[in-house]
């Protein structure tokens, strides 16, 4: 998804309208690379919810080619909280792989919550 160029509001508006022959799915020559980050008891039990902090993006790079997606947390009176095994997750896009993998571990390194754990071997094996 984070590579697809053609736009999703017209691809949902053909779908519903019953014209799928229609539809046209681009995407960019970059690559991405996602990186997920999972509680402290994932994959055996369930975590106490933990306050997840995420620093100001103060970086260029950081902002414009990266991006979090979000699956086991909840808002509770305005602050987020991790709740779930896979916690979320953080999507680097580059030239390469390295590179956006690179983008995705510095992500990562933006993003706090005890007990927090998340691979450090991503995508080693393709490059």
């Amino acid at each position: 998804m984070p590579l697809m160029t053609s736009s999703v509001s017209d691809m949902f508006y053909k779908a519903a309208t019953n014209r799928l022959g229609e539809i046209k799915v681009e995407f960019s020559n970059q690559y991405a690379v996602g990186v997920v980050m999972a509680s402290a008891n994932y994959p055996y039990s369930s975590s106490t919810p933990a306050e997840i902090i995420i620093d100001d993006v103060h970086h260029e790079e950081i902002e414009k080619y990266t991006h979090i997606s979000y699956a086991g947390v909840s808002m509770i009176d305005g602050i987020l909280y991790a709740d779930g095994g896979r916690v979320l997750v953080c999507v680097g896009i580059g030239e390469s792989i390295k590179q956006a993998r690179d983008r995705a571990y510095m992500r990562c390194g933006q993003v706090h919550f005890a007990g927090k754990k998340l691979r450090t071997d991503i995508a080693y094996q393709a490059l």
